[in-house]
């Protein structure tokens, strides 16, 4: 039986590191699966904000009675805010779905592939969540679109990083 030589695993923990930047900067790595301790991205960036940053499976949904989208309020009862309603200037945040026990009502959320993506820094808000969230912690979330076709934009299905907050 052939043992894997030690060096092999050290350049592998090497590239497994370097593989990912965090929110923007090159000083930082993303956690890539639960068994990986989330890193800090301690700097602020004109994008994004200083916290701590995950890998998340991100999809979109939008305001709609069905059970599927589970209707136009938040967790709360407060209307439901779209990333297209906050693009033009109708909103001041996005409403995201996430776990609800793994971040309190109103978190900050920082998207650098999609302030990128769009030029300009968005405020997501964890507000809502959903059956499809419970026991995912931070490794699923999902952002508030305003339409059905919106909600299919492959910028948005798809693994992005994403920095919670420092309060």
């Amino acid at each position: 039986m052939n043992k894997p030589r030690p060096h092999f695993r050290i350049a592998l923990a090497v590239f497994s590191a370097g593989a990912f930047a965090g929110c923007g900067s090159s000083d930082g790595v993303t956690a890539t699966n639960p068994g990986t301790p989330p890193i800090r991205h301690e700097a602020a960036t004109e994008s994004c904000c200083a916290g701590t940053v995950y890998s998340a499976r991100a999809t979109a949904y939008y305001p709609a009675s069905t059970r599927l989208e589970g209707g136009h309020t938040d967790r709360i009862g407060k209307k439901l805010r779209t990333l297209q309603d906050y693009l033009d200037g109708r909103v001041n945040t996005v409403s995201v779905a996430m776990d609800a026990t793994a971040l309190p009502y109103g978190a900050k959320v920082c998207i650098p592939e999609l302030n990128d993506l769009y030029g300009k820094g968005i405020d997501f808000r964890v507000v809502d969540t959903g059956g499809a969230f419970r026991g995912k912690g931070v490794s699923r979330i999902d952002i508030c679109v305003r339409s059905k076709s919106d909600a299919l934009h492959a910028g948005l299905n798809r693994r992005l990083e994403l920095v919670v907050c420092d309060r």
